[in-house]
């Protein structure tokens, strides 16, 4: 650039029409690219809402499956006549049951 004589710079004279395509085409560009993020915001939205849904479902089943454990568990105590305070017992013969179940397992193979 060339400094005129008061130590101010000059710019090559560029036309207001070209600033104006300039400006329209930057534009352009930025709501392309705003749609887009738009575009994939909602999507991200949709998705997680899809999988907050799957996430209930599963935790909704859960709840289920360990109420039925739960339930079943306190008939078989029932059944044996253990009670709470002696359910360690009932623990240790099912250990029991799936050590020689694993040992016979091994000698069959």
């Amino acid at each position: 650039m060339h400094r005129g004589p008061s130590g101010t710079s000059r710019r090559p004279f560029v036309g207001h029409e070209s600033l104006e395509d300039d400006n329209s085409s930057l534009e352009l560009d930025l709501k392309k690219k705003v749609d887009a993020l738009k575009s994939i915001s909602i999507n991200i939205g949709a998705e997680a809402r899809e999988h907050y849904r799957l996430l209930q479902a599963a935790d909704d089943e859960m709840d289920s499956t360990n109420s039925l454990l739960s339930s079943t568990s306190n008939h078989v105590m029932k059944i044996l006549g253990i009670s709470r305070r002696h359910s360690y017992y009932f623990i240790y013969l099912v250990l029991f049951i799936l050590f020689i179940t694993f040992i016979l397992w091994l000698k069959i193979r």
